[in-house]
């Protein structure tokens, strides 16, 4: 029964960190943040904090992890309609929900000094499970790294503004906007 209890404080320590994070980040930047402001807003104590945690980073690291881990299980269980589509429409539209339904924690990722470590590894996710199902990103039409970045350096820049511009879109307005981009050419978007 005493150990419940320690797990369960536990959970209720990582979860006031991490609301602390979410609330302090969007004021002070990550890079200005510390361990003492997180801990105020929390209301712990710096050993609580570290018994969860070996330093900001630390906490960084494992609220990416969480929520990536998420994004790419999203992205990793829907299959495309066909081997030429990216992600299928019900992917992306499930993705851009998970999105919305995390959006304090996303806008601290995408509105602040992690921004573009974030919108880089949203891409570095889609980039690992496409090519997890398709070979030909080893032998795509431009060459690599080159076709990578421009396929899935576009879709996590178009999450990236969607975000930073407050999610004005619906999701299904985003999803959209998504769709005529992996459809389009460039002429045939600005045009």
């Amino acid at each position: 029964m005493r150990q419940m209890t320690k797990k369960s404080r536990k959970t209720a320590s990582k979860a006031k960190i991490r609301q602390a994070l979410i609330d302090l980040v969007p004021v002070t930047g990550f890079q200005q943040l510390t361990v003492s402001q997180l801990c105020q807003k929390a209301g712990i104590n710096r050993g609580t904090f570290y018994l969860n945690y070996l330093d900001k980073d630390d906490l960084l690291r494992q609220t990416e992890s969480d929520f990536f881990a998420g994004v790419q299980k999203i992205l990793g269980k829907n299959e495309a309609a066909s081997s030429k589509e990216l992600f299928s429409k019900a992917a992306i539209l499930e993705l851009i929900v998970y999105i919305k339904q995390n959006e304090a924690l996303v806008t601290v990722f995408f509105k602040s000094d992690l921004a573009a470590r974030t919108e880089y590894r949203l891409q570095e996710i889609m980039t690992e499970v496409f090519s997890s199902r398709h070979a030909n990103l080893t032998n795509p039409a431009i060459k690599q790294p080159y076709a990578s970045r421009l396929v899935f350096g576009g879709l996590a820049t178009i999450f990236t503004l969607w975000v930073q511009r407050g999610m004005r879109e619906s999701p299904e307005e985003i999803s959209r906007i998504l769709d005529q981009y992996r459809r389009l050419s460039p002429e045939e978007i600005i045009k």
